[in-house]
């Protein structure tokens, strides 16, 4: 390939450029556009990729000519191949995104069962004892432990409402309530319908369920009843060692701290529990019962379980109850406790007959967190326990029940999980 400098066609014109080039054997004229450039001479721009034509040379470069060549694309195979490279690179990152999600969902939820542990000390300090699991007036005054910590959490308004009563309680502006009077299950009741954030979970994907009828506002935390599974029937207002439980939590009246012989930082005041998706087959947030005769053991109730389903509740021979943490407010066990007896995540059980909510209900600990569930300790702290914790054996003979010769003491025959649910059990096991 001949070089033409600029000197070659220093005053010559298009014309003669055009007849000096055509005689040219090395150059074909039909690559060339000839276009005047500054100062003497012509500039000569390739229309072949491949070649590169300036004042000053003519010959062949690696780069496209920088002021007048063409612009140039992706090819369709390079094309398909940026975007293989792009969705491999979402395909990896997504997951880990999803995950910094639930780890900042998780942490929120840690802070919200630490905020029911900082606000049931400070009730502690104010009426010397922790709040009851709640009243059981039905009808009349059957509010809960979240209730009664309400002004430990800045919604002092709910108890100011309740207390007050009148028509201003009233949703529809007509109902007079008599003051002091509540009922869990009116719909028509306005301090049931006060925002609580710090009752419910991010994690928990049925938190938005909205309320319907009796089931007046969803909660995804839990009180701890330890590990004496006792029907509702069982329970002795004026007698609290006669309610035949060693948990922290009580009917009518709290305890003190002194009263939890196992430590504070060795006993649990609070944990998750999924709110019931309405679907009465779905094991995560439902009660199974049997429809026929009770579940008298532990083992009976994992036979509740769908062979191969854990999350789906057996249909030959078993039913769901569909109330688990609809109503916030209420003390009954469905809604507002949970037991140390059967593994986290695992599926809770009516002992008889197939009213969760008047029956013994043995509820457990759940969440949507990958592998366990938050807990709160009577110290304030919170720990995340294990689906894998030990729980003893389940090939127990019975539910383990109050034990009359020996009174609240005795080992938990739950393992750890139960261990960490009673209050003077004499276990020195943490988690």
């Amino acid at each position: 390939m001949k070089k033409f400098s600029k000197m070659t066609t220093t005053g010559l014109t298009s014309t003669e450029v055009d007849v000096y080039f055509n005689f040219t054997s090395d150059v074909k004229m039909d690559n060339v556009k000839i276009g005047k450039g500054g100062g003497a001479g012509y500039l000569f721009e390739s229309l072949d990729p491949n070649y590169r034509y300036d004042n000053y040379s003519l010959g062949r470069s690696a780069k496209p000519f920088s002021g007048f060549s063409r612009l140039f694309g992706f090819t369709l195979v390079e094309l398909l191949v940026v975007i293989a490279i792009i969705g491999m690179l979402i395909a990896l990152l997504l997951p880990a995104v999803q995950a910094a999600r639930e780890s900042a969902r998780r942490m929120q939820c840690s802070n919200h069962l630490r905020q029911w542990g900082i606000a049931t000390h400070n009730y502690h300090d104010t009426f010397d004892e922790i709040p009851p699991l709640g009243f059981n007036n039905w009808g009349t005054n059957d509010r809960n432990w979240m209730v009664l910590l309400c002004p430990f959490i800045e919604k002092q308004s709910i108890t100011e409402m309740i207390q007050a009563g009148g028509t201003a309680a009233s949703i529809n502006g007509t109902q007079n309530y008599a003051p002091g009077v509540s009922a869990s299950w009116d719909a028509n009741y306005k301090p049931w319908t006060v925002p609580i954030s710090i009752r419910l979970c991010p994690s928990d994907s049925n938190i938005s369920r909205p309320a319907s009828g009796v089931d007046t506002g969803n909660s995804s935390y839990c009180a701890n009843m330890g590990d004496c599974c006792n029907n509702l029937s069982n329970i002795v207002p004026t007698d609290p060692n006669g309610q035949k439980t060693r948990a922290p939590f009580i009917f009518i009246t709290g305890r003190n701290f002194s009263f939890i012989t196992d430590g504070l930082s060795n006993t649990i005041l609070y944990s998750e529990s999924l709110i019931s998706s309405g679907t009465a087959n779905n094991a995560r947030g439902g009660i199974a019962f049997r429809t026929s005769g009770d579940i008298p053991t532990p083992d009976a109730c994992l036979l509740a379980l769908q062979p191969g389903n854990r999350n789906q509740i057996n249909s030959t021979g078993y039913g769901g109850d569909t109330r688990r943490g609809r109503r916030w407010s209420s003390p009954a066990y469905c809604y507002t406790a949970f037991w140390t007896v059967m593994s986290p995540n695992s599926v809770s059980c009516i002992t008889w007959g197939n009213d969760a909510e008047a029956n013994a209900s043995v509820n457990v600990a759940s969440s949507n967190h990958p592998g366990g569930v938050n807990t709160g300790l009577g110290d304030g702290s919170v720990k995340f326990v294990s689906d894998t914790v030990s729980v003893g054996t389940t090939s127990q003979s019975h539910w383990h029940t109050y034990n009359t010769a020996h009174g609240n003491f005795g080992q938990s025959p739950y393992g750890i999980w139960g261990a960490m649910g009673t209050v003077n059990g004499g276990e020195s096991q943490g988690l």
